[in-house]
């Protein structure tokens, strides 16, 4: 078509959608652009590109009209459907471990298209999503609810997913505070690892040159011995001493 046109359509392609989603793209571009009755069939066959075209010749004669064309390709592309199985598709789909509930309202809305519910379909929607919703919590806040249909089902549940969501960054953000609190003294420094008094570095400690009573090594006392072997000696060191004082005056 000419590029005078407002919008466009490409060719059909079975797998990115059905084919009356794509009539229904053609009517709109006819629609816009004014295009008459008698100039829709070459329309048509111009844009669906050369895989449908041919698949018609193989089924008629391109030479039909409009409508009787777009029923061909309608009733080849999208077979009659038996109403009982699509119902019970319908009826068997709960939400999946990790699907959203916009994902679920999105599946059931795609499942719910051949079933022919008619008026009852609002009501059908509303039973499918509070009897397959995977959260508990949710059935239970959707069950007291009176009168209630399919829209305010899903903003309920959108509105409790999201208060879900946000109850487990706030979770998660308290306890990585809480473990930054416990490793960390009020001035952002860590105790120290050869006394484990806080207010100074391991470099400046006064233990820095200490035996330890547990394992004989230099560097450390023995309330901060992190070595599992452990040799005889059966006293208190003198530093020991001093370094439980001196934490004992840093708690009052």
């Amino acid at each position: 078509m000419g590029s005078s046109y407002l919008g466009s359509v490409g060719e059909f392609n079975a797998e990115m959608e059905t084919w009356p989603t794509y009539v229904e793209r053609i009517e709109q571009f006819f629609k816009i652009n004014d295009i008459p009755n008698d100039k829709q069939v070459p329309a048509l066959l111009n844009f669906v590109g050369a895989k449908t075209y041919s698949l018609l010749k193989d089924l008629v004669a391109p030479s039909k009209t409009y409508k009787e064309i777009v029923k061909i390709l309608t009733d080849h592309f999208c077979p009659t459907t038996l109403k009982i199985s699509e119902r019970f598709k319908f009826g068997k789909r709960d939400q999946m471990p990790g699907e959203s509930v916009n994902q679920y309202v999105a599946v059931i809305r795609k499942l719910s298209e051949n079933c022919q519910y008619g008026d009852f379909l609002d009501d059908a929607l509303t039973q499918r999503f509070v009897c397959g919703i995977l959260s508990e919590a949710m059935q239970r806040r959707l069950l007291i609810e009176n009168n209630l249909n399919f829209s305010q089902a899903v903003v309920i549940a959108n509105t409790l997913e999201k208060a879900d969501a946000d109850t487990k960054i706030m979770r998660n953000n308290d306890m990585a505070v809480n473990k930054f609190s416990r490793n960390e003294n009020p001035r952002g420094r860590r105790a120290c690892g050869r006394c484990g008094r806080l207010g100074h570095e391991e470099f400046n400690c006064f233990f820095k040159s200490a035996t330890c009573y547990k394992c004989g090594r230099i560097g450390h006392i023995a309330s901060t011995c992190r070595n599992r072997s452990k040799k005889n000696f059966n006293f208190i060191t003198s530093e020991d001493q001093q370094a439980l004082h001196l934490n004992q005056q840093a708690l009052f």
